[in-house]
């Protein structure tokens, strides 16, 4: 579970940005403009907790094999889909072996 932390000014929940994030300093006006519009023009959900964030690339990486599969064969699509799987099991905690080949 994912503590909520409140806003110290307008006592909001606050959204998770990472930890890659550089936050500028309360001063850096500019910095922040160009933050505020980084977030909000972002086609990720950046501002979201973890948990949203791993079932959004969940269903990307979903989407992806999908895609994939539909594909003519190939080495390289093979690897491709191999690699999307691997990272899905991962993220979902699955250790199935034979859903993974």
């Amino acid at each position: 579970m994912v503590e909520v932390i409140a806003c110290p000014r307008c006592g909001q929940p606050m959204g998770y940005l990472g930890d890659k994030i550089r936050i500028p300093t309360q001063r850096q006006i500019k910095a922040w403009r160009r933050l505020w519009k980084s977030i909000y023009s972002s086609p990720r959900p950046i501002t979201k907790i973890p948990e949203q964030l791993r079932s959004w690339h969940v269903t990307c990486l979903e989407a992806e094999i999908a895609r994939l599969e539909a594909m003519p064969k190939n080495p390289r699509r093979i690897e491709r889909i191999r690699m999307y799987r691997r990272q899905l099991a991962i993220l979902t905690r699955r250790n199935d072996a034979n859903w993974l080949s």
